[in-house]
């Protein structure tokens, strides 16, 4: 068959692009198939392009400027016309907005295409199609401006009901992701597949003495310190976490903070962070260190004493399974989702409550026993999903289509 993946992900997007390159590499074992790559972010790493059984075409320069200008008007749009019921008018717009891309992937002759994170593309292009969803919190946490605000409920909605419309299969990561997907859009359940993350192609699970050296001199690494790897949305909390480090201080505990992740996301709090770190006197303590490449990222976890995720959005999330992976303890939201991620594997903390945190953290930061613990039940967890299962969930839904 000719498989055609939309690889919309670029490095910034963190655990997104993991996941998406992850997706790629286990397509590449399975046989049979030709893959049409197409590349709408410029990120698709170069060794698929030497793979004889994978075609990228680069579609990055198929938008012009002047709709990228208009598509501004977007949340204008959406907002008029779910108040008029009128959803034909945004069908429209998208049609005339995206009509190069819909254009391109109509022109590649496919059987069926994957759609790695959703987009108007999948249901508006004629090929039959797969998407993966992340989440659903615009319903389920629409206080978070950055799946709320400027029209962006209204885009999320939109788009998701169409994909549970027409969507061959839709992908989710999780049986709480599949219960919400069913129940919020009436999708047929057989029609919605759990695909549990993948991690650890990316990362150097061993990475040599001189290599982790370098990385703590390359960012004058503290010699104890605990990871929080994440952009700097709203619903990543690293508002209270900066809090919880305060109260470890306050108790007596001094607790280094280390930070990566991209700080331009929508709503950003970037700038609200570094003006908290300062006026709580943590300078030095909490260090931003910007996007990290695979090795740095590798040679960051295994130096930790901790990753600790007070995100407020689930159900999953790809960091703990790379904190798993690299032998590192986990704290981890006590939210629906990501306690059942989590299980018996790591600490689960309230992430509406900075003292909690803080507690928390000095829990484990000075307890090796407890650390390994935490670890060797994260490895356990861990191993109970390989990538043989990724590709092989991935290989039944290609085998089960009918053309």
């Amino acid at each position: 068959m000719r498989i055609g993946i939309y690889f919309a992900a670029n490095k910034e997007q963190g655990g997104v692009y993991q996941y998406c390159v992850s997706f790629l590499e286990s397509l590449n074992r399975i046989k049979g198939n030709k893959y049409i790559v197409m590349d709408t972010s410029g990120d698709v790493p170069n060794k698929f392009k030497k793979i004889k059984s994978f075609e990228i075409i680069n579609l990055t320069k198929t938008l012009p400027l002047w709709l990228k200008g208009i598509s501004l008007l977007d949340p204008v749009l959406y907002k008029i016309c779910f108040m008029f019921n009128i959803p034909w008018v945004i069908a429209k717009w998208l049609k005339l907005l995206n009509y190069p891309l819909i254009n391109s992937v109509n022109g590649q002759n496919l059987d069926l295409c994957f759609y790695l994170s959703s987009t108007d593309i999948c249901y508006l292009s004629k090929p039959p199609f797969v998407v993966t969803v992340y989440d659903l919190e615009h319903k389920l946490k629409p206080e978070f401006k950055e799946v709320s605000a400027g029209g962006n409920w209204e885009r999320r909605e939109f788009t998701f009901t169409n994909i549970a419309k027409f969507a061959y299969r839709t992908l989710v990561d999780s049986r709480i992701g599949k219960i919400d997907f069913v129940r919020l859009y009436n999708s047929d359940p057989p029609k919605v597949i759990v695909l549990k993350y993948l991690t650890g192609a990316y990362l150097i699970k061993n990475p040599t003495k001189t290599q982790l050296k370098k990385v703590r001199t390359k960012f004058r690494l503290p010699k104890e310190y605990i990871f929080y790897p994440a952009r700097f949305w709203p619903h990543k909390n690293h508002r209270n976490l900066i809090y919880a480090v305060e109260t470890a201080k306050n108790r007596g505990i001094d607790v280094n903070l280390i930070l990566t992740g991209s700080k331009d996301a929508e709503f950003s709090t970037f700038s609200e962070i570094q003006s908290l770190v300062k006026s709580l006197g943590l300078i030095g303590k909490v260090k931003y260190l910007g996007y990290v490449n695979d090795l740095e990222l590798s040679c960051l976890y295994k130096q930790a004493e901790a990753v600790v995720m007070p995100t407020f959005f689930g159900p999953t999330n790809i960091p703990v399974y790379e904190a798993w992976f690299m032998g590192v303890p986990v704290l981890y939201s006590n939210i629906r989702g990501c306690r059942e991620q989590l299980g018996n594997a790591g600490l689960l903390l309230d992430p509406n409550d900075p003292n909690d945190i803080g507690r928390k953290i000095i829990k484990i930061y000075k307890n090796k026993k407890l650390r390994d613990i935490y670890v060797a039940r994260g490895t356990k967890r861990f191993n109970k999903w390989k990538e043989k299962n990724f590709r092989n969930s991935i290989k039944n839904v290609i085998d089960n289509f009918i053309i």
